[in-house]
């Protein structure tokens, strides 16, 4: 068979990148390319990538960079029939430079093609919940709250959690347990570990047999190309599915806090990068010094999160407020927890938070709500003081 189609197509360099010819199944296999539309879009993406594409000797030829990827997808299926699709779709795809010029933009950047009514209604797209009623796969998540209000420590119960199946503070089923990385550049080392290890003992967990978590203590900044090529090597190292990245406001960019437009690109920036990955990144951030309803104890809204774009940008929310003023005597957190999403989940509870320190010193990880009976409460808050202070008479928290 003699070329029925050649094309020749400058490579520009900064088209270059992890441009995927395959669809990637969530048991890692691959699908085949069988439908013309599916070749049409395989040939696209060639584009990008190598300066001819031909048809030749009953064979799609490529040529130039990455020239063997692509021959190493197409080989398994060439065939006559595949040859006839290509003949038809070819001259389609290249017959104007402004279509070659838009194709080759729209993968450089991952814009999809648009979908039409009846397609999107056969799509098998539904939101999945991570955590019941808290968090949804595949959406952007924040954890925020003011100063000392056990964002950390909640966002490390979170995470211990989703790697265990285990109930989230006590009290939100986990559906399926999950891969995790925790990066904090916050609390240091040593806080993190104590806290760990206080909230894995809360769940008869051991800190160190869990490997579904990885650790580390930075974050990106977000405008640092370099800080991102480390982050998906961390990602891909780890295998993680939930990404909890703590705090938010040192991974932005500070000259601009203030601008929608610029916040909003640094976070689709990050997250989108997750999100594309099917990772779902959770980030802890702080609420405005100026909020009423904090200084007030009264339950956070959106609006009192820091920084401008915020708000508008992530999906889902878990809000962190006092419901009283802290008392150091006590060490009994008493907490709102405001949540919401774009899922449709949504709720107000409050919590109690118990971290008195046993006779040894070692502080506790107790969770209460206060919807639940007092004397489910005080039974379980008297049981765990028996194993860690038989000596210790307080009243129970959340009562």
């Amino acid at each position: 068979m003699t070329p029925v189609a050649e094309r020749e197509i400058p490579n520009p360099n900064d088209t270059r990148g992890s441009l995927e010819t395959r669809e990637q199944t969530p048991n890692g296999q691959y699908v085949t390319l069988e439908t013309p539309e599916q070749i049409k879009e395989a040939l696209i993406k060639a584009a990008a990538f190598c300066h001819t594409i031909r048809v030749s000797n009953d064979r799609i030829e490529f040529e130039g960079g990455r020239a063997t990827e692509f021959h190493r997808l197409f080989d398994p299926i060439q065939s006559e029939r595949l040859v006839e699709y290509a003949v038809k779709a070819i001259p389609e795809i290249y017959r104007t430079e402004k279509m070659i010029e838009t194709d080759l933009l729209r993968h450089k950047f991952g814009i999809p093609r648009s979908i039409t009514s009846a397609q999107l209604d056969r799509d098998q797209c539904v939101n999945r919940y991570l955590v019941d009623g808290i968090l949804a796969e595949s959406q952007s998540a924040v954890i925020a709250g003011a100063p000392k209000t056990m964002k950390t420590s909640i966002a490390v119960d979170l995470a211990i959690s989703l790697a265990n199946g285990t109930p989230f503070l006590s009290r939100f089923k986990v559906n399926e347990p999950q891969r995790v990385l925790f990066l904090s550049a916050e609390s240091g080392k040593a806080s993190l570990k104590e806290t760990a290890k206080r909230v894995a003992t809360s769940k008869g967990l051991c800190l160190s047999a869990m490997e579904a978590i990885y650790w580390n203590f930075w974050v990106p900044r977000v405008r640092e190309e370099q800080h991102l090529t480390v982050l998906d090597h961390q990602i891909d190292e780890s295998k993680a599915k939930v990404v909890i990245l703590d705090p938010l406001y040192l991974m932005l960019e500070g000259t601009h806090q203030a601008s929608v437009s610029d916040n909003g690109q640094q976070l689709q920036t990050l997250c989108g990068r997750f999100l594309a990955g099917g990772v779902t990144p959770v980030l802890v951030d702080h609420v405005k010094r100026s909020s009423l309803n904090s200084s007030t104890f009264k339950p956070l809204e959106l609006l009192d999160i820091t920084g401008a774009g915020k708000a508008e940008y992530f999906r889902q929310w878990m809000l962190i407020g006092r419901r009283e003023k802290f008392n150091p005597e006590k060490r009994v957190h008493r907490l709102w927890l405001t949540v919401g999403g774009s899922a449709g989940h949504c709720g107000l509870h409050e919590l109690a938070i118990d971290e008195s320190r046993s006779e040894d010193n070692q502080r506790s990880w107790l969770v209460n709500f206060k919807c639940e009976p007092d004397s489910v409460v005080r039974k379980m808050n008297e049981y765990s003081r028996k194993l860690s202070n038989p000596f210790d008479h307080r009243n129970g928290v959340g009562t």
